[in-house]
């Protein structure tokens, strides 16, 4: 059985082992680590249930929980899908696999000017979308 996160899932992959700039996503801009500005955002939109943060990184993991909200969940991912070659999908994939949700919105943490109001018309626009 798949452990229940919630309907509408904000989901941000966060890896540690980025070649071009170590640890780029908990760098210091403007005073807060980068991706502090996305949690900004998918915190504060009413529509985001929880806000799924997926690492291989201790260290972001521990920046991570200093953001301190209850919507923030963080998971491990696994070596297969930490690596420079993985795919963003394929960490979606993996997450997919072993928690229940109805919707996921992709964020990059790398996205500082997204803002609640971007997510909440994207999900809004979706919702009003027939498949």
């Amino acid at each position: 059985m798949k452990n229940r996160l919630g309907n509408t899932l904000a989901f941000i992959p966060v890896r540690g082992g980025s070649k071009s700039i170590p640890l780029k996503n908990i760098k210091l801009i403007n005073g807060r680590p980068l991706v502090y500005w996305v949690l900004d955002a998918a915190v504060e939109c009413d529509e985001i249930d929880k806000v799924v943060v997926s690492t291989d990184n201790e260290e972001i993991k521990e920046v991570v929980k200093e953001y301190s909200s209850n919507k923030v969940f963080i998971i491990d991912r696994s070596e297969r899908v930490s690596t420079d070659i993985a795919s963003t999908e394929s960490v979606m994939l993996e997450f997919a696999n072993k928690y229940d949700f109805e919707s996921v919105v992709l964020i990059q943490a790398t996205s500082p000017l997204l803002t609640s109001q971007d997510l909440s018309k994207g999900i809004k626009k979706y919702n009003q979308t027939s498949f």
